[in-house]
């Protein structure tokens, strides 16, 4: 259904970008109205998502990013900004912070709070794109990006960049960096497919 709804949203955003591209309808006709069920299904599945341990919280990423509703930024921006530290559990909205789902969670909710038009989840994939010059780099696990087949968290988050931007393939996280710091601002952001859609 997420995706569904989710997809009938992304073809009203894109709409400027090809117009002669979105389905016809006929006169007269309109979508079947959803909202109070959209609204009453992801209520549901964010009040069992603050309850996920850390094994099931990418799931719950992964079906709320699928809405891609903006009522669903909360609970990606708690996602997103949930410490991954023994220290800080107290601020947590989640005290079972640590583990490797959490990356896979954390960069779904990127994905999906930048396809809806947030720039802090953007600079949070820019960020994780950015080579180092030690070569360290953490792994996705169960939502990586579809054209990343090693399931880097810095190759998905640049492929992420450049599905969201529209730009060539090959761009490099210099030319990502410098092409958002110019167009942010009349940006229409794109969908990304990941592997675990």
């Amino acid at each position: 259904m997420f995706e569904v709804w989710g997809g009938r949203r992304w073809r009203e955003q894109l709409a400027p970008l090809n117009p002669n591209d979105l389905p016809q309808t006929a006169s007269g006709a309109s979508a079947p109205a959803t909202g109070e069920l959209e609204s009453s299904a992801l209520a549901m599945v964010v009040k069992f998502g603050y309850q996920a341990d850390r094994s099931d919280i990418g799931k719950f990423a992964l079906a709320v990013r699928a809405l891609h509703h903006p009522a669903s930024k909360p609970f990606l921006t708690d996602i997103l900004q949930n410490p991954q530290t023994t220290s800080k559990t107290e601020n947590a909205k989640w005290k079972d912070n640590l583990g490797g789902q959490w990356t896979d969670a954390k960069y779904v909710a990127a994905v999906g709070l930048a396809e809806l038009g947030e720039h802090a989840a953007v600079e949070w994939l820019l960020a994780r794109a950015r080579p180092n010059e030690f070569g360290f780099d953490s792994s996705l696990f169960h939502a990586r990006h579809f054209h990343d087949p090693r399931g880097s968290l810095r190759e998905s988050s640049r492929l992420a960049l450049i599905d969201l931007f529209g730009q060539q393939h090959d761009a490099t996280h210099t030319q990502l960096q410098q092409w958002w710091i110019t167009n942010q601002q009349q940006l229409i952001f794109r969908s990304v497919p990941l592997k675990a859609n």
